[in-house]
């Protein structure tokens, strides 16, 4: 006989098992549901920063309390243990493809002067991470099965089933859907039939050693055009929790089966402008991902299945926005049950909350800038990051740095007017053109 939950959460990121533990820790009967067999395993590209310290993100202001070595979400009122290493890191560099200008976001000699005051983020283990959430989850009462491939979610009368590839089935009240940017579950439901496709964007990064950078403990971004076909890719850098002296180095662009990625960021490393960084170094680890980007789902509810986290957003909710959406929605699931309300009305004060601290954002502006990429050539970026010679406000929230960019940016308005007309003729057409026109690279 089918065990009936009241919950059934799809995915154990972040987010599922946020959720899984704190409906668990309230009372309900809970699963969770996640299709890798090594859950804590992290087999994709990953960033792993903490996007914190500096400014509200989604309507939070999380920090990193070093002494009790926990996350700290004050604004929703509670907090989640991190035992595990982390390195602070104190600004971004972006550099022009030559390598000659660099915008600064932040004043890395400064904020580095400062310590744990002046750190723009840390960075963490997400391996260590998920393995003590999910360590609580239990504690709590949740059943954890791994290697649960779910493909559908369907309804009756009374509950919900969900089905996965091995043939197996679960039945509950709720279904939280949190399976990630390439939600199976939202596509299945529809919600995607609503929403923008830009795109689909493939990344691979390494664990590298050996590398000799100028401020180091920072997050450093360039974008170098492929050969063959003349495609901008982005690299990035950032420090790596583990290792002394140990960094991810990634390569990422369009899904685009023209280019080789591994050969790439190979060439980048011998040729680029920035060769000079990698002469001693050795790649190690290695991982990767693709990512679909689409608008925001604007209502994440059908027939009692609540999609959240990066599963619902347009990029990734961070690590803030996904712990922040699996809290409060395994809370509005509690209440609702609590209230004999188990309908779209019992969970409306997640979906009030969704509206009011995700879709305020600016998402089509900030996938304008990324369009920047793709509309000025070589020359353009390095003109203008030049004229940028002052170090922005140091944030690693995308959606203010873009309106940092464009404020600075309007303010050389007359430069590049006289100097360089052509770009802002390029100016116009990324401020004007539709974005699936503009971003029609990625598809």
């Amino acid at each position: 006989m089918t065990k009936f939950y009241d919950l059934i959460v799809v995915g154990a990121g972040p987010a599922g098992i946020m959720a899984a533990k704190v409906a668990a820790q309230n009372g309900l009967s809970v699963v969770l549901l996640e299709r890798k067999k090594n859950i804590p395993a992290i087999g994709r590209s990953c960033a792993t920063m903490f996007a914190i310290e500096d400014d509200y993100l989604f309507g939070e202001r999380m920090f990193f309390n070093d002494k009790q070595k926990r996350l700290v979400f004050p604004v929703n009122g509670f907090s989640v243990s991190y035992d595990g290493p982390h390195k602070n890191f104190y600004g971004q560099m972006l550099y022009a493809p030559d390598g000659k200008a660099c915008l600064k976001i932040g004043d890395y000699e400064e904020n580095l002067r400062k310590g744990d005051s002046g750190r723009l983020s840390v960075v963490y283990d997400k391996e260590t991470l998920l393995r003590g959430m999910l360590r609580e989850a239990e504690e709590m009462g949740a059943k954890i099965i791994p290697g649960m491939n779910v493909n559908g979610v369907t309804r009756s009368e009374k509950s919900l089933t969900v089905t996965t590839m091995t043939d197996n089935t679960f039945e509950g009240t709720f279904v939280i859907a949190a399976d990630g940017l390439n939600s199976r579950i939202a596509d299945a439901l529809g919600l995607n039939k609503k929403r923008i496709f830009y795109g689909t964007v493939t990344t691979i990064s390494y664990e590298v050693t050996g590398v000799s950078l100028p401020a180091p403990y920072t997050y450093k971004m360039t974008n170098i055009f492929e050969e063959k076909h003349g495609i901008p890719l982005t690299y990035g850098i950032v420090p790596k929790a583990t290792g002394d002296e140990t960094f991810w180095f990634f390569a990422g662009g369009p899904a685009d089966e023209r280019i080789d990625y591994e050969e790439e960021i190979h060439r980048f490393m011998k040729s680029s402008p920035f060769s000079s960084w990698f002469e001693k170094a050795q790649l190690r680890e290695r991982k990767s991902a693709i990512l679909n980007f689409w608008s925001p789902i604007e209502d994440p509810y059908c027939d009692n299945v609540l999609v959240v986290g990066d599963a619902a957003w347009s990029i990734e909710a961070e690590i803030t926005g996904s712990i922040m959406c699996g809290w409060k929605a395994a809370n509005t699931v509690t209440l609702a049950l609590r209230d004999n309300r188990p309908n779209r009305e019992g969970l409306q004060t997640y979906l009030t909350w969704w509206k009011d601290s995700f879709l305020q954002y600016d998402y089509k502006g900030y996938l304008r800038s990324l369009a920047m990429l793709y509309v000025l050539n070589a020359e353009d970026v390095r003109y203008v990051y030049s004229l940028l010679d002052k170090p922005l406000s140091c944030t690693l929230n995308p959606h203010k740095l873009e309106e940092l960019m464009n404020a600075a940016i309007l303010e050389r308005l007359p430069v590049i007017q006289t100097e360089r007309p052509e770009i802002l003729e390029k100016f116009q057409k990324i401020a004007t053109e539709p974005l699936e026109d503009l971003l029609k690279v990625l598809q």
